[in-house]
């Protein structure tokens, strides 16, 4: 990787940057909690002016690019380029586009989004009272979650330049390669950009995760990503494409969370039979929405919590059934059932 475009880089991150991309309370000139230990105690120096770090509790150091490392749990010395893409994506900078040193992404035949532009439609969603009143009334998603996800507010030539809810995809690197749109309001449904491919939302999450919940749409997705990292989403009940597979193979469990309804349960089946012929060694569970009415999907199961179980929403997906006695309006239990049960989906010897 051309060292000048890792300089070029580097005077562009700030611990600022990096720390409020990782969300990681900062005060310049004091020291923060380490997030590579249990630190109970501030024991993280960082230097502006070097720059670097230092652990006084963990004796964990270096630049910005080891501490990018570190979070990502990427090899700095092994995999340094996967390092400097993810460091562009925090500084807001294209050098490595412009200098042609990545390879474009087998999954779009577009170059990469502007990364600048990815946060000019960030902030225009800040400013916009109604996008933010939407998500979080009518969807329980708080701002937070959209900022990590990068989602953005603008005008959309697909729609005559009216302005519409961004979805930005990323490949596991972390390069912006598409959008999807959706108009605000209920009833609206998201459609990609002309030209796109279908891609995994969220993408970079399967960097660094062992067990992976996989929705059916992006605000399952977002809603799931308020309380992990454990998600990624799918653009609809028939975009999972066989290619995706690959994405999938350092997982060890992978949970399916399609829609109550006919789509929902054809998307369970197809990415448990792709599993099952590429990764049989891959632990694969479904949700089983029985007894929720047709269309019930994760976002409308968050909202019937409470705040305190809201908290707990993947530990309650995955390891309790939802009882009457708990949730006065919920029916007859939620389920996560194993494979094994695949046969109740309808698939035959």
């Amino acid at each position: 990787m051309n060292n000048e475009n890792s300089a070029l880089i580097k005077s562009s991150l700030s611990w600022e940057k990096i720390t409020t991309h990782y969300n990681i309370k900062y005060k310049e000139g004091k020291n923060i909690i380490c997030p590579f230990h249990k630190d109970e105690t501030p024991s993280l120096s960082l230097n502006e002016k070097e720059p670097t770090f230092h652990c006084f509790g963990c004796g964990e150091q270096g630049d910005y690019f080891n501490f990018i490392a570190l979070k990502e749990n990427i090899n700095c010395e092994q995999n340094f380029s996967m390092v400097l893409q993810k460091a562009e994506q925090i500084a807001g900078t294209n050098y490595l586009e412009k200098k042609n040193s990545l390879p474009k992404s087998p999954s779009s035949e577009s170059k990469f989004l502007d990364p600048n532009t990815i946060q000019k439609n960030y902030t225009q969603l800040e400013d916009s009272k109604q996008v933010l009143d939407w998500f979080k009334n009518e969807r329980g998603i708080e701002p937070e979650t959209l900022k990590k996800a990068h989602i953005g507010y603008g005008s959309h030539p697909q729609v005559n330049g009216k302005a519409v809810i961004h979805f930005p995809y990323q490949n596991k690197n972390g390069q912006f390669i598409h959008n999807r749109i959706r108009e605000l309001g209920s009833g609206k449904n998201i459609m990609s950009e002309k030209g796109a491919k279908a891609n995994i939302f969220l993408a970079p999450n399967l960097n660094k995760i062992q067990r992976v919940f996989i929705t059916e749409g992006e605000i399952d997705a977002l809603t799931l990503l308020q309380h992990t990292e454990d998600v990624v989403g799918i653009p609809g009940a028939n975009g999972f494409q066989e290619a995706f597979i690959e994405a999938f193979r350092n997982v060890e469990e992978v949970i399916l969370c399609g829609d109550n309804d006919e789509a929902g349960k054809s998307f369970n089946k197809k990415i448990i039979s792709l599993f099952l012929q590429k990764y049989p060694y891959i632990q694969t569970y479904y949700i089983d929405w029985h007894g929720k009415p047709e269309k019930y999907d994760i976002n409308d199961f968050y909202l019937s919590l409470s705040d305190k179980e809201r908290l707990r929403l993947p530990y309650i997906l995955t390891t309790r059934r939802i009882k009457r006695t708990r949730i006065e309006i919920t029916p007859p239990p939620i389920l996560l059932k194993r494979f094994c049960l695949y046969h109740s989906l309808g698939t035959k010897n």
